[in-house]
Parts: C-alpha cells; structure tokens; sequence
C-alpha cells in the first residue's frame, strides 16, 4: 500500500442571483455540476497521475452549463499519465465546436483551468480567468494561471494599477473557449512547476476569487486544515 495519498476537497456554490450550476468540476475521478453541494473530499493515490479541472460557463452565452460540462468531462477522459498540454486544450475545443456548434447551442462558452500532478511535478493550463493558485508549506501562494481578461492587459501594460477599480467593463474576459470553429484564436496559458508533500494546489473560478480578494483568500487559509474543512471557509 502506497505511503503517499492526494487529499482533494471540492465544493460548489451557483450564487444567489441564479438557480442554476453553469460551472462543472473534475475532481479526479467525476464530473460535478451541482446547484450547490456540502463540502467534500476524496483520496487519490499519491503515486499515481491526477488531473483535476474547473471550467466555468459564460454567463452571457448560450447553456453555459453544457460547455463547462462538456469540458471537464473531456478533460476527465483523458489518460492522466500523458499529461496536459495546450495542445490538448485546442483539441478538447475542436470537440466542444463538434458537439455544440448548432443554431440552438452555437457560441455557448467557457473557461478552464486545469492540473495533472504526478511524481512532484504540477502542470497547469488554463484559458479565462478561472485560476490556479500553489500554497507550499511555508504559506507562500503563488498564482500558476494567468488571467486572460481586460483588466489583466491593462495591468500588464501599465495603464490600470492591479486595484480594485469597480469598472466591471475591466472584468471582460478576452479569451475562453466557445463552440464556434471560426472563435479558435484564443490563447492558452501553460506552466509547470514542483509540487512535493505537504503543499496545496486550489484550483476556483472567478465566483470565488471575484468575490473575496487574494489578501482575503490567504487570511482565511488555514494550512492546519484538511481540504474539505477549507474550502467550507470559502464559501
């Protein structure tokens, strides 16, 4: 029997403004989309490969639950040992435009962000603003992702300090992946770095990091508590 073991704590929350999930996650094992769900936790082999992945539908598209859906659940079907790559996000977007671009379902969007861990090595790959952030044992955070928005731009240009500045239009997302095969412009972030014991990857949309900021993300951080008993102090 392995010595090592993953933890994964995961939870969803749709908001109160509406009644539906359009986000899905990929907890390793299963796709969950769920208007709202208590905090859960599984366990993974250490020794083994593991991805997970959060795809967060746009709002302002057509059924954005069926694209954060369909995405995780493509993700989930890979082969974790391969790995993730920005390769893999493009195909997995070819498929999304197979699937759903039709008159009824044509555009509907989504981000991504996802993770393959296997032998202390976290790859990333995300597309939008959903991100991923490393914690090492020390309570140091590090964002892997990189946020593809307006505000973003801005910022990396210098003409928006990385401020709360309460313009929503900065907010904008410049890429996701949308079921159309004329929309495959989009850039793709990718990453790699180490992921030894005792360090914690969390992986959230924007509903979460829109909502509280990263000084209040890590004041609520608790590096004593087992996953599924943090992400309940998120919610």
């Amino acid at each position: 029997m392995t010595d090592t073991f993953f933890e994964i704590g995961f939870v969803q929350h749709c908001g109160k403004r509406i009644s539906a999930q359009q986000d899905a996650l990929w907890n390793g094992e299963r796709a969950v989309q769920l208007a709202r769900m208590e905090p859960a936790k599984r366990f993974c082999d250490g020794d083994e490969a593991l991805l997970l992945a959060i795809a967060d539908g746009v709002a302002v598209s057509t059924m954005p639950h069926l694209a954060s859906k369909f995405v995780v659940n493509a993700i989930g079907s890979l082969d974790p040992a391969q790995g993730i790559s920005q390769q893999t996000i493009r195909k997995i977007h070819a498929q999304l435009c197979d699937r759903y671009n039709k008159p009824a379902t044509k555009d509907t969007a989504t981000t991504v962000v996802a993770a393959r861990l296997k032998n202390e090595t976290c790859q990333i790959v995300n597309v939008g603003d959903s991100r991923a952030y490393i914690i090492n044992r020390h309570d140091e955070w590090a964002q892997l992702s990189h946020d593809h928005s307006y505000r973003n731009e801005l910022v990396e240009e210098g003409y928006l300090q990385d401020v709360d500045d309460g313009i929503p239009l900065y907010d904008q997302l410049m890429d996701c992946l949308i079921a159309n095969h004329e929309e495959d412009n989009f850039r793709v972030h990718s990453m790699q770095t180490t992921f030894v014991p005792w360090d914690s990857l969390l992986l959230c949309s924007d509903g979460l990091h829109d909502l509280l900021s990263e000084g209040e993300l890590k004041g609520l951080y608790k590096s004593s508590f087992p996953p599924a008993t943090q992400v309940k102090l998120w919610l």
